[in-house]
């Protein structure tokens, strides 16, 4: 939004879905860090994971803005 009125429907949906992605983003890493749990790599697979998926996100959004 550009501050000219009300948001598009298009930018209020990706805004949703972004807010959703967020925590799903969240809880997908840390269901992948399980396996490490209390090890001292825990924290490293987090955040590589966090990484990786924001880079796709990224890439997703990239594509996506794009075509509109």
């Amino acid at each position: 939004q550009t501050g000219h009125g009300p948001a598009h429907p298009v930018e209020l949906t990706l805004r949703e879905a972004q807010r959703a992605w967020i925590p799903f983003r969240d809880k997908a890493c840390a269901l992948e860090a399980q396996p490490y749990w209390g090890g001292s790599i825990m924290s490293q697979v987090v955040l590589m994971c966090l990484e990786r998926l924001t880079l796709a996100r990224t890439a997703d959004l990239r594509i996506f803005t794009s075509e509109y």
